[in-house]
C-alpha cells in the first residue's frame, strides 16, 4: 500500500537517485521545502534496495549514474514484485526529450524531466501523478513544455 494511499495533505514519500551529491542535495531540499519526506540516494542499486525496504509515492532517478543507472534501475522495478513494481518513476535526464524519451518509456517510466530540473515542472509532474493523472505516455513529446 502506497505512503499517499490515505493521505489527502498531498505529501508524498519520494525516492531520489542522483549520483552528483550538489543536485541530489538540491533536489531533496526542494522536495522537503514542498513539504515531502525524501530519501536520497546515490545510484540506481541503492534505490532498489530501499524500495525493497520501505514504502514510497514515487521515485525520480537519473538517467546516468555509474554503476547501475536509471534506465536499469527502471526496468528492475518494474520486473520486481507487487506495489513495487507500479510505483510511479520520473527520469531525469542532460539528454533532448527526443532521445531519452523512447528508452524512458521502454524502460518503464512514466516521465521525463530535463535537467537542469525546473522546480515548478517536478511539482506539477508530482501533483498530476497524485491526482491520478495519465502522465505516463503524455500526449506531446516526454519531456516538452507543458
Amino acid at each position: 500500500m502506497s505512503l499517499s494511499a490515505g493521505r489527502t495533505d498531498g505529501r508524498w514519500r519520494l525516492l531520489v537517485a542522483e549520483d552528483m551529491r550538489a543536485s541530489r542535495l538540491l533536489l531533496q531540499a526542494l522536495l522537503q521545502r514542498a513539504g515531502h519526506e525524501v530519501v536520497a540516494v546515490e545510484d540506481g542499486a541503492q534505490a532498489l534496495s530501499m524500495l525493497r525496504a520501505a514504502s514510497f509515492d514515487a521515485v525520480v532517478l537519473d538517467l546516468h549514474m555509474p554503476g547501475m543507472d536509471g534506465l536499469d534501475a527502471a526496468v528492475a522495478i518494474r520486473r520486481g514484485p507487487g506495489r513495487d513494481a507500479r510505483v510511479p518513476l520520473i527520469a531525469l535526464s542532460a539528454e533532448s526529450p527526443e532521445e531519452a524519451g523512447p528508452r524512458c518509456r521502454a524502460a518503464g517510466f512514466d516521465a521525463v524531466l530535463p535537467k537542469p530540473c525546473d522546480a515548478r515542472r517536478l511539482f506539477a509532474l508530482i501533483a498530476a501523478l497524485r491526482r491520478g493523472a495519465d502522465a505516463a505516455i503524455p500526449h506531446r513529446p516526454v519531456g516538452a513544455p507543458g
